[in-house]
């Protein structure tokens, strides 16, 4: 018999950990029958697509972190046409992403529009931030030092000082990220959506049943 990959089995793994976790809030996880962009939906209304990471290491952490690359993959099409790898739009075929910290049995609930076109994320590790003088890294480094003679002046990694240099810190490409890491456990995210779905779908129900009572009523008269 053909041993399936391993990442896809980490893959289905994560769906199904994901499915037992929303029955065990009390909320009923369903399995389309064809893959649409999204691999879970709640009663129907709520979709959810699910990534399942392991700990790797990274240079820029003093520690192991789940990092995941969101991109399509570059595939072949007829006629030796090679079509390249993209950015996804996540928010077109669910609401939500859930990330499962296999390691560490984590979970973030992400809401779909905030990982639009983003290529990569990586969450895990408590996040540091530096109260550093930037002029001063900026002089010491024309004065000719090294990023990681610098790093060790200050006592941080020498990540940070590249990014210091480059004037990332504050910059706008972290964002995202900073969104993914308020959203672990935030299951109660789907909770909402559900909650507030459902009560759109009561009131259309109750319309359509007004309605169809008034068009019974119109054509009693008629007969």
């Amino acid at each position: 018999m053909r041993q399936a990959p391993p990442t896809l089995l980490l893959g289905q793994a994560g769906v199904w950990r994901v499915a037992a976790m929303l029955a065990l809030k009390g909320l009923n996880p369903q399995f389309p029958g064809i893959d649409n962009g999204c691999d879970l939906t709640v009663e129907g209304l709520v979709r959810l697509q699910v990534k399942a990471t392991r700990l790797r290491p990274h240079p820029s952490y003093d520690q192991p972190i789940y990092m995941l690359h969101l991109r399509r993959p570059a595939f072949a099409r007829g006629n030796n046409t090679l079509v390249k790898s993209s950015t996804r739009c996540f928010s077109d075929d669910c609401d939500f992403v859930v990330l499962w910290g296999v390691d560490e049995d984590r979970f973030w609930i992400i809401p779909a529009k905030e990982l639009d076109h983003v290529s990569f994320i990586c969450v895990g590790p408590e996040v540091k931030k530096y109260d550093l003088d930037t002029n001063m890294i900026t002089q010491l480094y024309k004065e000719g030092n090294t990023q990681e003679q610098i790093a060790a002046f200050f006592g941080v990694p020498r990540v940070t000082i590249t990014r210091r240099l480059n004037g990332q810190i504050a910059g706008k490409r972290f964002t995202y990220s900073e969104c993914v890491r308020r959203s672990e456990d935030k299951w109660d995210r789907i909770e909402s959506l559900l909650s507030n779905r459902l009560q759109i779908l009561q009131t259309s129900n109750a319309i359509s049943d007004i309605e169809s009572l008034d068009v019974a009523k119109e054509t009693k008269e008629l007969i």
